[in-house]
């Protein structure tokens, strides 16, 4: 199956290239540029605040990244690319080349909490890159939520990026056990060649809902045009696996492979009346269960 960089890092990294640039935007411009919904752009915003970047309204409501400080130089693409190729050949060590080319890669001047922000960014980035290449992760210096689990290095085979919670489901190598490893508490990482470590021969698969094991389930969805976006914006699911429904309150359907009903269980249940399950029908009793088990306030 082939593996996809998570939409909403994309969309991330172009919102902010996008609002970098003069003048100011407004939402609705900023929708139809990521081709999203207004209320999707809102959410990003609030999650750039997060990561460290302050945006402001001028008096038309337009929004622009905030700089604290002033830009005082300026490099053309060509002077960039130039000072990056020279680099390596300064003999700097590899951490200071990073941080340089990071540098350089931006219009903004970093400071500490910018660069700090980058690393964030480059782990994601080298994250991805090990699920399309199939291949496992030093996780150096981990630190688990656990106070009595010392910070040490973690082998890991990553199988899915979960963007909204920056959570990735891995099988940890030394233990073979699926494990969720926090991005934001990775202090660094690096890709290992398969043949460095010795990997099962069965490995678990990971649906869009971020539940390990096997596709052993295939479930039939009608959705509104709500639940539908929310499943190619927040879970990443491939408009094209959508199709159109005649049904006329549920105008989409979609057939979707999952590990178990855990996750897609959560989804529907908190969207009951975006959702009918056509199928299968231990998926509708699990939800019976469920909805039968619920304490209302």
């Amino acid at each position: 199956m082939k593996k996809q960089v998570p939409p909403r890092v994309v969309r991330i990294i172009k919102l902010i290239q996008y609002l970098s640039e003069y003048p100011p935007k407004k939402i609705e411009q900023i929708a139809l540029h990521l081709e999203v919904h207004p209320k999707t752009v809102y959410k990003d915003v609030e999650l750039l605040g997060q990561l460290g970047y302050e945006t402001e309204k001028d008096h038309h409501r337009a929004i622009t990244l905030k700089y604290s400080g002033k830009n005082n130089y300026h490099l053309t693409d060509v002077e960039k690319k130039l000072i990056i190729s020279t680099l390596p050949k300064v003999g700097l060590d590899r951490n200071a080349v990073q941080t340089i080319v990071m540098k350089l890669k931006t219009s903004v001047f970093p400071d500490y909490k910018t660069q700090a922000i980058f690393k964030h960014l480059y782990i994601i980035k080298t994250v991805i890159e090990a699920i399309k290449m199939g291949n496992p992760l030093k996780i150096k210096r981990y630190k688990s939520t656990n106070p009595m689990s010392p910070e040490k290095d973690r082998y890991a085979l990553p199988l899915k990026l979960e963007e909204k919670n920056e959570a990735c489901t891995c099988l940890d190598i030394e233990t073979k056990e699926i494990r969720i490893y926090k991005t934001s508490r990775m202090q660094d990482v690096e890709i290992i060649p398969r043949q460095d470590i010795k990997l099962p021969d069965i490995i678990p698969e990971v649906d869009v809902f971020g539940i390990a094991g096997k596709m052993e389930y295939k479930i039939t969805l009608a959705l509104t045009k709500r639940s539908s976006a929310i499943l190619t914006e927040e879970f990443g699911v491939d408009p094209r696996d959508i199709e159109e429904n005649s049904h006329s309150e549920f105008e989409k359907i979609i057939k979707i492979r999952v590990c178990g009903y855990e996750g897609v269980g959560r989804f529907v249940l908190g969207m009951l009346t975006e959702i009918k399950v056509v199928g299968d029908d231990g998926f509708k009793n699990y939800l019976k269960k469920k909805i039968a088990g619920m304490t209302i306030i």
